[in-house]
This record gives C-alpha cells, sequence and structure tokens, in this order.
C-alpha cells in the first residue's frame, strides 16, 4: 500500500478518487494564497461591499476569501430608502434616469442602494488617499480554475488602467454576429429609435489586449473589480446622483471612451447566483 505521491498506489477507486482529490486541494491552497497575495500586494486596500443584515453572506464568504486581507464595508441597505423619501429623492435623479436609460424605465429602489453603495466606496477610497483598491460584493465566489492567473493579469495592465473587471457578463467576445449587430445598433441609433451613441456603439465589445486582459467594452455585473482613483472620480461625476444600475454606470463610462476599462481572461471571480442559482437570495430584489 503507498502514499499518493509513490511509486504504488492502492488499487481501490475511492482511495485512488481521495489523493487526486488532497492533490487538487493542495494545489488550489498554493495557487489561492499566491493570487490572494498579489491581489494585497498590488492594490492599496479591499472593500467588500455588503450590510448590515447579510450576516449568512459574510459567514460564507470567510472560508471563500481566507488567505485575502480585506474591509467589510457597510453599504446602503434598500430598507433605508424606501423608509426615506426625501433621501431617496436626494442621491437619485428618477427624470434624470428614465432620460438615459435604454428603455427609459426607473432604477428599483434595490438597485439605488446597490448604486450608492458603490458610491461610498469611491467617496471613501478618495477620503483614504487610495490610488487604486479592490471592490468585491458580499456574493463573490473566486474561481479554482482561474485564480492563478490573477499575477498574469496584474502583470498585463497598464498604467493608465481606470478599470478592471475580475468578473462580468454579456458582450466578452468578437465575431462575425457581434459584428452584424453592432451594425444594426448604429443604424437604429441614426434612425432616433435607440439611445446609445456611435461611439457607445462602437464600444459595445470587448477587444483583444494580450494574452490575459481585454480592452473593456460594455458588460453586466459589478461584483469584481479594481478602480483607480481617477476612475472612481469619474465614477462618482457619472453617478452623483445615482442614475444608472452600478454595472450600467460602469459600461456607460467605458462606451463612452470616458474611462480606460479592461477585462480579465479568464474571469477569476463569479456571482453567487451564476455558480449557485437555487439557492441564491437577491438582496437587491424588491
Amino acid at each position: 500500500m503507498g502514499a499518493c505521491s509513490g511509486q504504488l498506489i492502492f488499487t481501490a477507486p475511492g482511495f485512488v478518487i481521495l489523493c487526486q482529490f488532497l492533490s487538487w486541494f493542495m494545489e488550489y491552497a498554493k495557487a489561492k494564497k499566491a493570487a490572494f497575495k498579489a491581489l494585497n500586494q498590488f492594490f492599496d486596500h479591499v472593500y467588500v461591499i455588503t450590510i448590515q443584515k447579510a450576516d449568512d453572506r459574510r459567514a460564507k464568504l470567510l472560508p471563500l476569501l481566507e488567505g485575502l486581507s480585506y474591509e467589510f464595508f457597510y453599504g446602503m441597505d434598500k430598507n433605508i430608502l424606501q423608509d426615506d423619501n426625501a433621501f431617496l429623492n436626494e442621491v437619485y435623479n428618477d427624470a434624470k434616469s428614465r432620460r438615459l436609460n435604454r428603455y427609459g424605465n426607473a432604477m428599483t429602489i434595490g438597485h439605488v442602494a446597490c448604486s450608492f453603495s458603490h458610491c461610498m466606496v469611491y467617496k471613501d477610497m478618495l477620503d483614504r488617499g487610495f490610488d487604486r483598491v479592490l471592490i468585491l460584493e458580499d456574493d463573490v465566489v473566486p474561481m479554482e480554475t482561474a485564480i492563478h492567473h490573477i499575477h498574469d493579469v496584474l502583470q498585463s495592465l497598464p498604467e493608465n488602467w481606470e478599470i478592471l473587471y475580475w468578473g462580468y457578463d454579456r458582450h466578452d467576445k468578437w465575431n462575425m454576429a457581434s459584428r452584424f449587430k453592432q451594425g444594426l445598433y448604429h443604424l437604429t441609433s441614426a434612425l432616433g429609435l435607440l439611445k446609445w451613441n456611435h461611439t457607445m456603439i462602437r464600444n459595445l465589445h470587448a477587444r483583444p489586449y494580450t494574452k490575459y486582459l481585454h480592452k473593456a467594452g460594455s458588460h453586466d455585473l459589478s461584483h469584481a473589480y479594481g478602480i483607480s482613483k481617477s476612475g472612481a472620480k469619474k465614477m462618482l461625476e457619472i453617478q452623483t446622483p445615482v442614475v444608472f444600475n452600478a454595472d450600467t454606470a460602469m459600461a456607460y463610462g467605458i462606451a463612452n471612451g470616458w474611462i480606460n476599462g479592461f477585462i480579465s481572461k479568464p474571469i477569476v471571480f463569479k456571482q453567487e447566483f451564476e455558480v449557485s442559482p437555487h439557492q441564491y437570495v437577491s438582496m437587491i430584489k424588491d
């Protein structure tokens, strides 16, 4: 009977599977430790946005982010905005939001609270003099198959970056279908049937930059991203008062060419709803 790393391996299938799992787990733990160390060395600070009542989320997150130094940042609870209409009108411009929204819809109070929470982080970052920070939401899940590429992504990042998505959805591939859709959008915009301008349409999709980094397009999700001081200032200009969902605001600034954004290749952090949709409980939906 040999050890997992020896020449002789016990032939019982259960033992072989156990050895393989232990080997994978040890490699993942090593890669995770090195990856989180790289994040802490690169970023001045790591924020994890949460709210007071999200005890279960924070408890679930502790083992997932073990080895990463971070601060739980308590953002805006939607219930506070629901109970204080005057404060809601102070932080959110409904008329402007409807005017800029692609379909003319108002934001939900849950999304206003989420967006304002991100703005609170930007302000805190600037007040504390941080040059670049990592922002995570309390439902992030690190991807074990991609986490070892964190160092590769950071090494590829140019000095003038402003936003770096570690997780995202939509418009990350450039192909013939993308080109067709882009042409259609240009036509509908020219006819006044689409609120996007031609610059936004040209910048809709991500474009290759390096092996581990693409120039950002217009993407969904804001659960894991890095932001620089200049990026935070620009985001506050866009979102004071709040007029977009948090991810839409970033996409709006990047697609218009105001913010220099990038996406990691591959995705390093996903949201829990992408990994375990049946267990996920939203804190945003009304």
